[in-house]
């Protein structure tokens, strides 16, 4: 009985509603429960009183007191309050009046008092079960009890009692008093039986509420910690990262916009130059790596050392050489065997190695292509093989492709965080798109591409002037216009 009276109570209690909500929710159902039992009760009572006739009509008001309940499964909370203030006295004036019409005259004068003062014990419940802040239901709810106090003389004339004095008597006091303290006996058990229950789980969301401070404390202390751990971990792949103006150095005009998903990157850029022969070689990439935030992050700075070894010791034929001894080396450091259990991170990645002197390059990609733009907006796409800087099914060699160059021409790498970005209806940014929009950037100065390029992004994550959609993958766009000999 205690489990199933509980389950009742907790009619349309949420998980997420604050405790003076749920402490009303649970005081409204509680209350229509107690008043449907009382109700029928009184009613069936009329069975063994010998001067009230009894009227199965009568019974029948006693279920529309549950849709109070009712109310609170569907999340109603307010109207359920509501309705449970003003239903009771509402329910007690006909109630009353009904019971007066079945008595024989003379009617007790109890039969006279009662009603009224029945009726001004519920003018306390606007002020318990309704919030003070929804003063309109407050102050409708207050009205009508006090209407109900005022009214019940007027009703008992409506439906046929008279109020003269002659048809009043004090017989069948003992008996009519015994009719009154029955249901009064059952309200007071039941407000301390309410009472005690709602001290109970009052005391034990206030040591849930304790005990979720403490976790979120910790949680937040433990977030803090981390936090500052993942900034300075930026700090350090910003400080590894090469200076934007490196650029500079070797090209007129060019830019990096760079955006992380997270405090720290899964892509990264790099440049470098070596001498070969007696030439000067610039090797630029623009690399993805597997994930993003710290896994994508700590790929990113294995990607940069090994880079950076492999040039560093001039140890490479070609652009396409360069990503076999890459995929070579993050095999080895992974333990990339082929087997099942085996990581699967790696790279994807565009990258060039650009001879000034000779005005050529050589290309080579691992599933990222690069864009070249010529002066007179002619767009041509170098793809790259489909597969990754990492364990793949099938292996092959990375193409070698050579470009010969006239001067002017802008040149793109970028991650597939770009194309993959969708706009709030969930449509992808897209190669074709960028495209289009690298076209149109093509013949503007590198500073302001860039300006233009961010705000084309911001406008895509918030097309229509609806929600802005979250970033989903990190960014990276790499362009630069070979210096005119």
């Amino acid at each position: 009985m205690i489990k199933l009276w509980s389950k009742l109570s907790h009619t349309g209690i949420a998980i997420t509603m604050p405790i003076e909500t749920s402490r009303k929710v649970i005081l409204t159902n509680q209350l229509a429960y107690i008043s449907f039992i009382i109700v029928v009760l009184l009613n069936s009572s009329f069975w063994f009183i010998d001067f009230i006739e009894f009227e199965p009509m009568s019974i029948i008001t006693a279920p529309i007191i549950l849709s109070a309940p009712l109310l609170n499964r569907f999340g109603h909370y307010k109207i359920s309050s509501f309705s449970i203030v003003t239903l009771m006295p509402l329910a007690a004036l006909f109630f009353s009046s009904l019971s007066k019409t079945l008595m024989p005259t003379p009617i007790p004068i109890l039969a006279y008092l009662f009603p009224k003062l029945f009726l001004m014990s519920f003018l306390v419940l606007p002020f318990v079960l309704i919030d003070s802040r929804n003063k309109l239901l407050l102050t409708l709810a207050i009205l009508i009890n006090l209407s109900c106090i005022f009214l019940v003389e007027k009703m008992n004339q409506v439906m046929g009692v008279g109020i003269d004095i002659e048809l009043v008597s004090l017989d069948n006091y003992e008996r009519i008093n015994f009719l009154i303290l029955f249901p009064i006996a059952v309200i007071l058990f039941g407000f301390i039986s309410l009472n005690s229950i709602n001290n109970k789980y009052e005391t034990h969301i206030i040591s849930q509420n304790r005990n979720l401070e403490h976790a979120n404390a910790k949680i937040e202390e433990i977030n803090e910690n981390l936090t500052d751990s993942i900034e300075y971990a930026k700090y350090i792949q910003s400080a590894i990262l090469p200076d934007k103006k490196k650029f500079e150095d070797f090209f007129d005009d060019s830019f990096v916009f760079y955006k992380a998903k997270s405090i720290v990157s899964g892509d990264f850029y790099f440049i470098k130059n070596v001498e070969i022969n007696g030439d000067t070689c610039i090797v630029l990439t623009a690399v993805d790596c597997t994930g993003h935030g710290v896994p994508g992050g700590f790929m990113s700075m294995l990607g940069i050392s090994m880079l950076n070894e492999i040039i560093q010791d001039n140890n490479f034929t070609n652009a396409a050489d360069i990503l076999d001894k890459l995929r070579r080396n993050i095999k080895v450091t992974l333990n990339q065997s082929g087997k099942q259990s085996d990581q699967r991170d790696g790279m994807e990645m565009a990258l060039v190695a650009y001879y000034p002197s000779q005005q050529r390059m050589e290309f080579a990609g691992a599933r990222n292509p690069m864009y070249i733009i010529s002066e007179d907006n002619e767009l041509l796409v170098y793809k790259a093989n489909n597969m990754p800087i990492g364990i793949h099914l099938i292996e092959t060699a990375f193409t070698n492709t050579n470009i010969e160059l006239k001067g002017g021409e802008m040149c793109y790498m970028f991650s597939d965080g770009i194309t993959d970005q969708t706009n709030p209806k969930g449509t992808k940014f897209t190669s074709k798109r960028l495209q289009k929009t690298l076209i149109e950037l093509s013949n503007e100065k590198c500073n302001k591409q860039t300006v233009l390029f961010s705000t084309t992004m911001k406008s895509w994550m918030t097309h229509d002037k609806q929600k802005k959609v979250e970033q989903i993958d990190d960014m990276l766009l790499l362009g630069f216009r070979i210096n005119k000999t």
